[in-house]
């Protein structure tokens, strides 16, 4: 078995990113950490009803679920700044949305 040892650069380059480690849970408020979990269990919850939506002729024309996506989604959301960005979701980004400020209906 080989083994491969990293380049200088490579090594500076992973040093770098432990050092600079900006987000941890640790320095992260109760309030944003409460936030987030409101988001997430609205965006399961709307994840899960959303086919019986579908069949009461209730809201949009398709859904496709985004269980198991729900942190990186949470995470764009969040990052999202209306006054710079622009955001295009595509039909699994319901959270996305809803974590960048949208409503549902939009």
């Amino acid at each position: 078995m080989e083994t491969l040892e990293l380049t200088s650069v490579e090594k500076e380059n992973n040093n770098e990113m432990t050092e600079t480690k900006k987000f941890s849970i640790k320095n992260t408020s109760k309030e944003l950490l409460g936030r987030w979990y409101h988001l997430m269990t609205l965006g399961r919850a709307l994840d899960e009803k959303a086919p019986n939506y579908l069949k009461q002729a209730i809201g949009w024309s398709y859904h496709a679920p985004y269980a198991g996506h729900d942190g990186i989604q949470l995470a764009i959301g969040q990052v999202f700044d209306k006054e710079t960005d622009h955001l295009f979701p595509y039909y699994r980004d319901m959270l996305t949305s809803i974590s960048a400020g949208l409503t549902a209906e939009r």
